[in-house]
């Protein structure tokens, strides 16, 4: 009718578009890994910020793509099979149109074969689109009677649908009699047994500010500072280790709710009864500084521990939120380090005890002579 030969239609020069594109996001994932100069910002994609629009409390922030952040989109592959190549009457022993194809061009199989080995590690498993075609059928034929649907035994309630699919009772009866013994068939019990892990009742959301702090839930009960000054949940985390010597913990603090909880850590001033002089030297290092956790979002604290001296130290930290949780009580986090000072003048002790062991053994000999 437009007088173009089947090749030169659109609906079938996509699938090859498609094809070309592929190569070529092979390639550019590939040559970076080979030669210098193509993909100089491989690698440094972190150093893209969140860009902000007004101030750090009350301001936005704008979110990264995942290709901003160094995380590149899977390579996705589309093609048609044979049955969709055969009804647009494809013919695919038919010559290109153009004279200089571009797939067959010397340069870009050389390029291939050198990529070859990073393509297939890249990729290890390419489809086989005209293997891959699954072929529906629908047993039910609304052309016949009423009367003749009726005398079939196959009838709509002697059906299951799998999967949007309407498959006979008696083949999936006769089927699971065979395959009792197949590895990847499921028995009643065996599916009973896979969803007792699964409850049956899934835990609605937590609507408003509510935190997870040390595993205990602290929520948002209100406006009022009632409980202002009150310790309502309090953590510990212990420490121990040789005087000189660091050691690392994490502290865990989970946003479950629909709110972003802004915070900040309050140092609490230490009990002091003996009225000690005590030096203020810093023994616990952590980030300490003002931040955000979004909804959702968990806020991981590495914390060190190290005293070169040996002894008992504390230090109480006081977890303040806005919006106030728990009105207004203290979520506090204890830390508790114990530095132990190592006995260095161990081993001469012990050859100075041996050593006057036998000087009295040799005397006593002498004053037994």
């Amino acid at each position: 009718m437009v007088n173009r030969s089947i090749d030169g239609l659109v609906m079938n020069q996509s699938d090859k578009a498609q094809q070309y594109n592929e190569i070529k996001t092979l390639i550019d994932r590939t040559l970076p890994l080979v030669e210098h100069g193509k993909g100089y910002r491989l690698g440094s994609e972190f150093w893209n910020q969140p860009f902000r629009i007004g101030n750090d409390e009350t301001g936005l922030f704008t979110t990264l793509k995942k290709s901003e952040q160094g995380i590149l989109p899977p390579i996705e592959h589309i093609a048609k099979p044979l049955t969709i190549l055969k009804e647009s009457d494809f013919r695919l022993s038919q010559p290109p149109v153009s004279h200089y194809p571009w797939h067959e061009s010397k340069y870009l199989n050389q390029r291939l074969k050198q990529l070859d080995p990073l393509i297939t590690e890249l990729v290890p498993h390419r489809p086989q689109f005209s293997r891959l075609e699954l072929v529906g059928k629908n047993p039910f034929k609304p052309d016949e009677p009423e009367s003749e649907q009726s005398d079939k035994n196959d009838s709509k309630s002697d059906y299951i649908v799998i999967d949007d699919t309407w498959i006979n009772k008696n083949i999936v009866n006769q089927e699971n009699k065979e395959n009792t013994n197949n590895p990847y068939f499921l028995s009643e019990e065996q599916e009973q047994e896979a969803l007792a892990d699964h409850p049956d009742v899934v835990q609605a959301p937590i609507f408003g500010p509510c935190i997870v702090f040390g595993g205990q839930t602290a929520d948002w009960t209100g406006n009022d500072i009632e409980n202002a000054g009150l310790i309502a949940l309090e953590s510990r985390l212990n420490f121990e280790t040789k005087a000189g010597k660091r050691v690392l913990a994490t502290f865990e603090i989970l946003n479950i709710g629909t709110t972003s909880i802004y915070y900040d850590w309050r140092k609490l001033p230490d009990l002091n009864p003996f009225e000690m002089n005590n030096q203020k030297v810093q023994r616990f290092y952590f980030d300490t500084r003002s931040n955000v956790i979004m909804p959702g979002d968990s806020l991981k604290m590495h914390i060190v521990f190290k005293s070169n001296i040996g002894g008992i130290f504390t230090e109480r930290w006081e977890f303040v939120t806005h919006p106030r949780l728990l009105s207004a009580a203290s979520l506090v986090l204890t830390l508790r380090g114990v530095a132990v000072q190592e006995d260095k003048f161990k081993k001469n002790r012990i050859l100075l005890e041996e050593n006057y062991r036998k000087d009295l053994f040799i005397l006593s000999r002498f004053r037994e002579i």
